[in-house]
């Protein structure tokens, strides 16, 4: 392979690139803490519930409500001896997406020199789709530092300088791709692709082979403990995949997720459908152009780099498909996007000076409709902060939390602490919990009557927790039916649904001869 040959005269000033990237660098730490204090979403409470629990807990945990791989769980249990507050909670997620601008920046300079890295740089730290995943307290954050971090290791092994030392390269290389895959399944979808440009590259070179297979095989042995989880991921997710509504045809996938690949998801950054459609089609215009002249630069100047960043960012996503799997999903390929915005930066830079002016100010536009509205009106959930509040501030003894969606008291576990008693209608989350559930079956009228009837004998006051549209509400009418017996059943005494928008219903009931 070619070395990459550096583009544009400033690179040879290395000096006059630091004050571009420290202002980039500090917008992007500035977008990624503005919306910290946000409601935790029903998937960052299940994260947050498994790092929560004791080292030797935490693989029982996981196996009965998350079957992610372990290393963020691992991160953030140990980030979170230092507080539980829910910003410092997602400060992880942001720091490991701030430390990813970061990495691209040190790949994108050493494919195509810092001048495009600078470009590159810059609309990641502006990208929304990576703004908001890296406040999302799951794994996403670190997957994308990671996959960085990955590709920029594989490139200086595969393309080295006089004075790299390949074999510590390799080494981390294999500690790189460990990691991965102690973070998220997915990234063994890149393996292939950097396995067949290890073939290409060193076809006359089977040493070179041989040791880039030994460096995964040892990513692989250190993986051993982690297969067991994976493999029960694979089966329930072969399952589930059964009953997914079937994705859109290719025709519209394709566009929707360049799209959303590149001004971030719709459900998350748009509100009027008239801006998300304008906002969206912009996005694929502006950003396909730029991926278009990026691609015809790398295809003059750096070809072999250009098809691996190319490879690396959208094979992944064609594996994916190919493989039957519904769920399509732009927080699993936001990750592998290194390679697409090294492109984009380089269609960038290789634009003249007016057009490159143009297209940046057309880049800020279109990115930041969906950033406005995340940061200041979008929320993941409502704010089971400030019902936990109202409910701590009129708590008595005997009284007991009773939830349509057990999950949903992870919240109130996280809130209110471990010695609130709490009951699940459909079953109590993590307690008598019938194994692994990733979403519970929906609540049934029989089977909750005969949960609060048990929960009256024994409590005094009943408080009733309801099912979330915005957390996976299952049945709505069999809900319906519970609290229309509960009304009948039991006085009313309170009802916080308010603070709520009655999504989802939160009332206080006192149980049949007790003194409200």
């Amino acid at each position: 392979m070619a070395r990459a040959e550096v583009i544009g005269a400033s690179d040879a000033r290395p000096a006059s690139h630091w004050p571009p990237l420290l202002l980039i660098l500090v917008v992007a730490a500035l977008l990624r803490v503005a919306a910290l204090d946000k409601p935790l979403y029903i998937d960052e409470i299940v994260t947050i519930t498994v790092a929560n629990q004791p080292i030797d807990r935490m693989a029982a945990v996981m196996r009965q409500i998350d079957a992610s791989p372990a290393l963020y769980p691992l991160l953030l249990h140990g980030w979170m001896l230092v507080s539980h507050a829910d910003a410092w909670v997602r400060l992880l997620s942001a720091l490991c997406g701030w430390l990813a601008v970061v990495a691209l920046f040190g790949l994108t300079a050493r494919a195509f020199g810092r001048h495009v890295a600078l470009a590159a740089t810059a609309i990641m730290a502006i990208s929304p789709g990576h703004v908001e995943y890296a406040q999302y307290v799951r794994s996403y954050s670190l997957f994308t530092l990671l996959v960085t971090l990955q590709i920029w290791a594989f490139v200086v092994w595969m393309d080295p300088r006089p004075d790299t030392r390949r074999s510590l390269v390799l080494i981390v290389l294999a500690a790189l791709t460990t990691a991965l895959l102690y973070t998220h399944y997915l990234s063994l979808l890149l393996l292939p692709v950097e396995g067949l440009f290890v073939l290409w590259r060193f076809q006359r070179a089977w040493s070179e082979v041989a040791r880039w297979t030994l460096a995964m095989a040892i990513a692989g042995a250190l993986f051993l403990p982690g297969v067991p989880l994976l493999l029960h991921n694979v089966r329930v997710d072969a399952l589930r995949n059964v009953d997914r509504a079937a994705p859109p045809p290719v025709y519209r996938l394709v566009p929707n997720m360049i799209s959303e690949l590149s001004v971030g998801a719709q459900v998350l950054g748009f509100g009027e459908s008239t801006t998300r459609r304008l906002t969206l089609g912009a996005a694929a215009v502006i950003f396909s152009s730029l991926w278009l002249a990026g691609a015809v630069v790398a295809w003059r100047r750096h070809r072999v780099m250009g098809l691996l960043l190319t490879a690396a960012a959208w094979a992944p996503l064609l594996f994916y498909v190919a493989s039957g799997r519904r769920l399509v999903a732009l927080r699993f390929f936001l990750p592998f996007m290194a390679g697409y915005l090294a492109m984009l930066g380089l269609g960038l830079a290789s634009l003249p000076r007016r057009r490159a002016m143009l297209a940046s100010v057309a880049l800020v536009v279109v990115c930041a409709v969906p950033l406005w509205r995340f940061t200041t009106q979008y929320e993941w959930s409502y704010d089971h902060r400030h019902v936990a509040e109202a409910i701590a501030s009129r708590w008595q003894p005997g009284d007991v939390l009773l939830f349509v969606h057990p999950y949903e008291a992870f919240y109130y576990r996280w809130y209110l602490g471990p010695t609130v008693p709490m009951i699940g209608m459909v079953f109590t989350a993590l307690d008598d919990q019938p194994g692994y559930v990733i979403k519970p079956p929906p609540i049934t009228f029989e089977r909750a009557r005969e949960r609060v009837t048990q929960a009256s004998a024994t409590h005094r006051r009943l408080w009733v927790i309801g099912q979330s549209t915005r957390a996976f509400a299952s049945d709505a009418r069999e809900e319906a039916r519970v609290l229309e017996w509960m009304d009948e059943t039991y006085v009313k005494v309170d009802d916080l649904g308010a603070l709520t928008g009655a999504d989802p219903v939160v009332r206080l009931y006192a149980a049949r001869g007790a003194t409200p």
